[in-house]
């Protein structure tokens, strides 16, 4: 009840009143092994390492749950580890880094490892692109 007052109130809006309906439609990009391809394919990893796939602590998670990994290129970012697209394809099919540890279990990989080649080794040359950050900069 609270809910659809606060609606009629207009203090919550819904989906359509949060788009900006004077900006053009995005353009298609063509699935091509891409960085921006891959940026689109990467929109799948926001949810828990953030709008900047920086990482840290996943909003709404249970608490139990490891920070997500910071997927950034540098420092303390995931991708050191991938220095080519087949490691990085290895561990989205198989759960594994290249030295053989697991990566969390939070991972959905039941899933990831369906993605196809293209779509993977587009998100491997994205996330190579994106500029460092530090962890839990989301």
């Amino acid at each position: 009840m609270i809910v659809k007052a606060l609606y009629g109130l207009g203090a919550i809006k819904d989906s359509a009143e949060k788009i900006d309906h004077r900006k053009a439609p995005s353009q298609p990009v063509a699935v091509a092994a891409t960085v921006e391809h891959g940026a689109y394919v990467a929109n799948m990893c926001v949810g828990c390492h953030g709008a900047t796939l920086a990482g840290g602590k996943i909003p709404g998670a249970p608490p139990e749950w490891p920070p997500a990994a910071n997927l950034t290129p540098g420092g303390d970012g995931a991708m050191a580890r991938y220095d080519t697209a087949d490691k990085f394809i290895a561990m989205m099919r198989t759960g594994k880094r290249p030295d053989g540890t697991e990566v969390s279990q939070v991972m959905p990989f039941m899933s990831l490892r369906n993605i196809n080649d293209t779509d993977l080794n587009a998100m491997h040359a994205y996330l190579k692109s994106l500029a460092p950050r530090k962890a839990g900069e989301r």
